[in-house]
């Protein structure tokens, strides 16, 4: 059985924002478990368009999804499993191919390129 977020705790989780399938891009989010074998869990749906190459990264268990929505891809999203999802102030600047980090509760957005509107919704 394969329980993730659950009373489960100590447990390393990769999670995929967007799945690219047969070139088009899916708006899912999926857990990976590292911890145990087939242990894949598709957790929520985004609000807005996914585009390859946005990023992530997880404070406190809160997903924040940076650089996601239309062109010019400068959408903010906050999500904890079980709420809905909160779009914050959007970035100054829209990004693909960034990295993105904290320090603290401070998030930052690295590199990457502006690009043209990609999104293509299914």
């Amino acid at each position: 059985m394969c329980v993730i977020g659950e009373g489960v705790t100590n447990e390393d989780v990769l999670v995929v924002i967007g799945l690219d399938v047969e070139d088009v891009m899916q708006q899912h989010i999926i857990h990976i478990n590292l911890n145990r074998q087939n242990c894949v869990k598709s957790v929520s749906k985004t609000p807005t368009c996914v585009i390859n190459e946005s990023a992530s990264y997880i404070i406190d268990n809160a997903q924040y999804a940076v650089g996601l929505g239309s062109s010019p891809y400068k959408q903010l999203w906050k999500w904890h499993e079980g709420a809905e999802w909160l779009r914050l102030q959007d970035m100054p600047a829209g990004r693909r191919r960034h990295c993105v980090t904290a320090v603290g509760h401070v998030i930052y957005v690295l590199g990457g390129i502006q690009q043209p509107d990609l999104c293509v919704w299914w």
